[in-house]
């Protein structure tokens, strides 16, 4: 396999409570600008991609969040002075208690959900909340509109919480990690595999987590199933109703129709190493 990162980079998979981080990176370094895999820059449109971005030790979740995760802390936090705007959607089926579908993942919420879970399940597990409210890293954000604007919200670099990862980090991790030029020195079509249908959920509705191959890093449904939101309203690998061109690495940053097509779209979690 071309991303063999146990072999690449020591990649270790840690179990945390009941998710399974993979850690990506031990160390800092930049998206290799010398490496041959094609990459895009989401945040900064006046470049022409991410090469070069810097990127801290990090882990990322193997599987997108599953409804009954997410359910779990929407209801805890609701109890506790966090508010969404979304109650989120089991897959693209019901909301409300989870049934049998509760594998599959969580749709049908924005990137303003999205920060208000992540810092409501720190605190669950006792972590520091990632998402602040002012400069000095005192007031967590419990509620957020999706209008608010990105420069709002304060992220603590040093927090262990739970967050949603950058478009680096989810490229990164998409195409398995990036290690020694002469040795992987060219990419999958898709993020696993240059054949879609071993690796990417397609069709009519999003499925359980996890029913394709994984990626070399052990992650799953980096292609398809539904497209990940990321920290600077991207959302990334495509979704179930996809064509090629967005299922295809580098990804299209599909955010702009997320409220037109809720069920097409949910989110992966991401935490400092």
């Amino acid at each position: 396999m071309l991303y063999d990162l146990e072999n690449a980079i020591g990649t270790k998979t840690e179990t945390v409570d009941s998710l399974k981080m993979t850690c990506v990176l031990e160390e800092e370094i930049t998206f290799p600008t010398d490496c041959n895999i094609e990459t895009r820059d989401y945040d900064n449109p006046s470049t022409s991609n991410l090469k070069g971005t810097p990127l801290v030790p990090y882990r990322i979740n193997y599987i997108e969040t599953t409804y009954a995760l997410w359910y779990e802390v929407y209801k805890w936090a609701l109890d506790r002075g966090y508010s969404f705007e979304n109650p989120g959607r089991e897959g693209s089926n019901k909301t409300g208690a989870p049934t049998a579908g509760k594998y599959k993942p969580v749709t049908s919420i924005t990137h303003a959900d999205c920060i208000v879970w992540c810092n409501a399940f720190s605190r669950i597990k006792g972590l520091r909340p990632v998402y602040y409210s002012n400069n000095a890293l005192e007031t967590e954000i419990k509620s957020l509109s999706e209008s608010d604007e990105l420069s709002g919200i304060y992220v603590d670099k040093n927090a262990d919480g739970y967050r949603l990862p950058t478009a680096a980090e989810w490229e990164y991790a998409a195409y398995g990690a990036y290690k020694d030029k002469n040795q992987y020195n060219r990419s999958f079509k898709y993020s696993g595999s240059d054949t879609l249908e071993e690796v990417g959920v397609v069709g009519n509705a999003p499925e359980v987590c996890a029913s394709k191959k994984a990626n070399g890093l052990g992650l799953y449904d980096m292609t398809g199933n539904v497209s990940e939101i990321c920290f600077s309203k991207n959302a990334l690998g495509g979704h179930y109703a996809n064509n090629d061109d967005n299922l295809k690495l580098p990804s299209n940053n599909l955010y702009s129709i997320c409220r037109l097509y809720p069920t097409m779209f949910g989110f992966r979690i991401a935490q400092n190493r």
